[in-house]
């Protein structure tokens, strides 16, 4: 599968977030930044890219509540992999998306006890600090303790500036 990323379709900080390579990546940016656009992408990238040696990727999206995940992310990701032409089917039961080359699941950070099991290749945060600091860090640890998958996994979180919350622990202290 050959999917090509055009830099000129992306303002300069998005770019940076979507091809960054390093294992913890983070966009935090106002109303139209274009976080959701670029969340998109990035997990359309590492769906791609972060494969296992038997070829497939393992994914987690995390949304601060699964109906924010249906209205963000599902139809909007749908319609990215049929761009691509690439076949899935995403059950609604489960909240997974499963193609040829991997699979992306959706959990909810409201409830991040049930984030358990799985090695992953990927985790993406959105709108990660509206939720309390006391389920973001639950969350985040047990995404770190995921990341064993492959040699690169990746933790890419976009949100709102909410103040000094969780992801300003994560990247500033």
């Amino acid at each position: 599968m050959n999917v090509h990323f055009n830099k000129d379709e992306y303002f300069p900080h998005q770019w940076d977030f979507l091809t960054s390579k390093k294992t913890i990546n983070g966009l935090c940016g106002g109303f139209g930044s274009g976080k959701t656009h670029v969340f998109l992408r990035k997990t359309l990238y590492n769906l791609l890219t972060k494969r296992k040696e038997g070829g497939k990727s393992n994914g987690w999206i995390i949304y601060p509540t699964l109906m924010l995940a249906d209205e963000l992310f599902v139809e909007p990701f749908k319609e990215l992999l049929e761009s691509v032409n690439l076949k899935y089917k995403y059950n609604q039961s489960t909240h997974k998306f499963i193609t040829p080359i991997g699979s992306v699941k959706i959990y909810q950070l409201q409830r991040p006890q049930r984030i358990i099991g799985s090695e992953l290749t990927f985790i993406g945060f959105d709108e990660f600090d509206v939720e309390s600091w006391k389920n973001c860090d639950m969350a985040f640890k047990k995404a770190i303790g995921r990341m064993r998958g492959i040699d690169n996994p990746e933790i890419y979180i976009v949100t709102s500036p909410e103040g000094f919350k969780y992801t300003h622990k994560i990247f500033v202290t």
